[in-house]
């Protein structure tokens, strides 16, 4: 067991909170819609004050759907999934591949690190978890290692032991904790940073300043050259670009941990300054107020396993808060994507977070209308495939899936329950290919553009009608006729909708595009570019009931990236009431 006593526990945390508000209030400026690290903070901490210290992933994600309003980038995503009833780790996958690797998902891991002081194991755990809720891959291996090695550092001033410990929370097999532990180990040339970056950049170079990979490998730079200076690793930081908000308070907490001073010249401590409204509802943010330390040292005491972690002389041992009985909450997993067309027939799994002991009980369907679901038996078993397993079709051709409860009951009470649901899967049409070896086919009129129908067939085979099932924003615009050579395509796309309302399009595009919405364009432009999910934002209205979008796209490189999504127009917030037309 590892014994840390409180007073140097406390202090510690003191520390670096002031050095981490210090950094933040010069560096971190938000603007409406967009979240600040203090506001996922205060989310997460308030999911574990509600529910208790075993709070549990699911539940943070109900906080999630309670309490936060942002719809910026990668949150939009998760919130969006978790409101159709997809679940953590699927709500930090799915439709997620932009931003979904970005510093987001490590924001909230110093948190776990502190409330789980000096048990590195538990705070990697929890972290883990929790970063799934809306992101993936890397970005949830990043916040592993952030949290290890900040749990490590209430128990050591070794700045190399708090790394080791972050690379062994990771897989073997971790391309993070491989580029970890390369860079600490050349990263002592401390005359030689500029040029290590310079490699870094190059290997791990992204469009979007905010990827947590390359962010990461800043920060750590920062750290193993920077000889537990300040000044040297802001100097670092500085050079490094992309986020450096994220970095600097990531190593401004770390060098506090170490014990070293930390200062911005010319600034005294203060909160983050927010511009515009706050992106929580009904609880506070921690930049109104200074009671972070106190409340986190109650958690940290109620969080330590028993057998672990021991906090010596703490003035108070009860929990924050009542944990929440059984019914147990189950995870879900999907067959394959979480997404369904009419008649459609998909398999889910329901399985247990954590225990050892099987599930056994009578299962118990609530569906919606929509959807036809069958329960097919086992048992939950931690950890394995074979879990309960359910079969559900969406059998309804208009309206969205809808959610569907799913109780395992035993001698008349429940023993657990999930709930779960589908994204529902769009529908292009794709006509072409026509020629563009000139470059100049989008300002030709291949098709009647204004009013293309996909009853349209070529004379003569002049061109191919292809039907596109898509499972998130992006089109395989390329798997419809294959990646070979300059082309124009064309998509059409009928969305429903139950009523008009004022939307945004958010557009992203490689190449050259033509967009047309019931029939009027109101977009057109030829531009080459690295395509991301808001490349243009398009102002528009839906009718109600069919509306018509028609694309045009101008394949000229090697490959064509397109993909749409459709918002409301002033909150960015995902439409989940929308459904594309599917034949009967």
């Amino acid at each position: 067991m590892r014994r840390v006593s409180f007073d140097f526990f406390q202090q510690r945390l003191d520390r670096v909170w002031r050095a981490r508000r210090l950094v933040a209030g010069r560096l971190q400026h938000a603007g409406d819609g967009r979240p600040m690290p203090e506001d996922m903070l205060s989310l997460t901490m308030h999911a574990v004050e509600t529910h208790g210290p075993n709070c549990t992933v699911l539940e943070t994600a109900d906080q999630w759907l309670d309490h936060l309003d942002c719809h910026w980038h990668e949150y939009g995503v998760a919130l969006e999934n978790l409101a159709l009833g997809i679940t953590p780790p699927t709500s930090g996958e799915f439709n997620n591949d932009y931003y979904g690797e970005c510093t987001g998902g490590t924001s909230r891991a110093e948190f776990w690190g502190m409330i789980q002081p000096a048990d590195p194991v538990a705070a990697a755990d929890r972290a883990a978890a929790d970063a799934h809720i809306g992101h993936s891959g890397a970005a949830v291996e990043i916040a592993r290692f952030v949290a290890a090695a900040v749990a490590e550092g209430f128990s050591t001033v070794d700045m190399r032991a708090c790394m080791r410990v972050g690379v062994n929370s990771l897989p073997a097999s971790s391309q993070v904790a491989s580029a970890a532990t390369s860079i600490l180990a050349v990263s002592d040339a401390r005359r030689e940073w500029q040029r290590l970056w310079a490699g870094i950049a190059a290997q791990w170079g992204h469009a979007e300043p905010t990827n947590a990979q390359l962010n990461f490998a800043g920060m750590l730079l920062a750290l193993g050259a920077g000889d537990l200076d300040w000044a040297r690793t802001y100097e670092i930081v500085q050079h490094t670009g992309g986020d450096i908000a994220w970095k600097a308070v990531l190593c401004a907490t770390f060098l506090a941990l170490m014990g070293s001073d930390v200062e911005m010249p010319g600034r005294t401590a203060r909160v983050t300054q927010r511009v515009g409204k706050s992106v929580l509802r009904d609880i506070d943010s921690l930049t109104k107020g200074d009671d972070f330390v106190d409340r986190a040292c109650q958690l940290a005491v109620a969080c330590a396993r028993p057998g672990e972690v021991e906090l010596t002389g703490a003035p108070y041992v009860a929990a924050p808060g009542p944990h929440v009985a059984p019914p147990l909450r189950l995870q879900t997993r999907y067959e394959d994507e979480p997404v369904i067309a009419p008649g459609e027939e998909k398999a889910v799994f329901l399985e247990r977070p954590t225990g050892a002991e099987d599930i056994v009980g009578g299962v118990e369907i609530e569906a919606p209308a929509e959807m036809s679901v069958v329960a097919l038996g086992g048992v939950v078993v931690p950890g394995k495939i074979a879990a309960r397993a359910i079969d559900a079709t969406l059998v309804e051709a208009a309206g969205q899936p809808g959610q569907v409860k799913a109780s395992i009951r035993r001698t008349g009470r429940t023993v657990a329950e999930s709930r779960f649901g589908f994204r529902r899967a769009s529908r292009y049409v794709a006509f072409g290919p026509f020629d563009n070896a000139d470059g100049k086919g989008l300002e030709r009129a291949y098709l009647n553009e204004t009013s293309l129908d996909e009853r349209m067939a070529g004379a003569k085979a002049d061109f191919h009608k292809r039907v596109l099932r898509t499972a998130g924003d992006v089109v395989d615009v390329d798997g419809a006729f294959g990646a070979v050579g300059p082309r124009i395509i064309y998509l059409l796309r009928v969305v429903n909708s139950p009523s008009a309302r004022a939307v945004a399009l958010h557009v992203g595009c490689s190449d050259g595009i033509k967009l047309w919405l019931n029939g009027k364009r109101i977009l057109a432009d030829h531009t080459h570019r690295y395509a991301t999910p808001r490349d243009y934002v398009l102002p528009c209205t839906l009718k109600k009931g069919a509306n018509r979008i028609t694309v045009k796209l101008a394949r000229c490189g090697r490959t064509s990236v397109f993909r749409l999504r459709i918002t409301e127009r002033d909150t960015d917030q995902a439409l989940t009431d929308l459904w594309d037309q599917f034949p009967e």
